[in-house]
């Protein structure tokens, strides 16, 4: 019984880890609720580092180590290299097409800000809301949309915030 929680476990971890992986590293992926994102990264962190520690009988404590400071540099330079991104996220301002039939897709006009360093961006992409708040973006062209299959609802979310209409 023991043995199977412990392969149902790594199995789980794997999958999560997996998750935190393809979205991260594959274009057009992105999470829209950075808590899901952050607890993928610590499911991933923790499960890792279980692994290793599990595994010092079989290696020793000093390899133990060594693989968990390589492991460790690893991810402090994958997390270095996700905060040198200066630029926000893009930001729905607003909703142009609804699709009929999949409530989760949608046509949207997105922005986004630099900050200090300067430069906006637009694009208008089309959206599609996956399970665990992971959204997948694909560029959208509003001259070819089929109206027989989507809705025209131009609702404004205005994410930025900007002010004035």
């Amino acid at each position: 019984m023991k043995s199977f929680l412990v392969i149902a476990l790594v199995i789980i971890w794997l999958l999560l880890s997996s998750i935190f992986l393809l979205v991260g590293f594959v274009p057009g992926f992105e999470y829209s609720i950075p808590l899901v994102q952050h607890l993928l990264f610590a499911t991933m962190i923790l499960g890792s580092l279980v692994i290793l520690w599990r595994r010092k009988k079989e290696h020793g404590t000093w390899r133990a180590i060594l693989y968990t400071f390589v492991f460790a540099a690893v991810m402090v330079f994958y997390t270095a290299g996700n905060l040198m991104d200066f630029c926000g996220p893009n930001k729905t301002q607003t909703i142009i097409y609804q699709h009929k039939e999949q409530a989760n897709r949608t046509i949207d006009f997105q922005m986004w800000s630099c900050g200090a360093v300067g430069g906006n961006g637009r694009r208008i992409v089309e959206v599609r809301r996956l399970p665990l708040g992971i959204r997948y973006y694909s560029q959208a062209d509003t001259s070819d949309v089929d109206l027989s299959e989507w809705d025209l609802v131009n609702i404004e979310l205005n994410e930025m915030g900007l002010k004035g209409g």
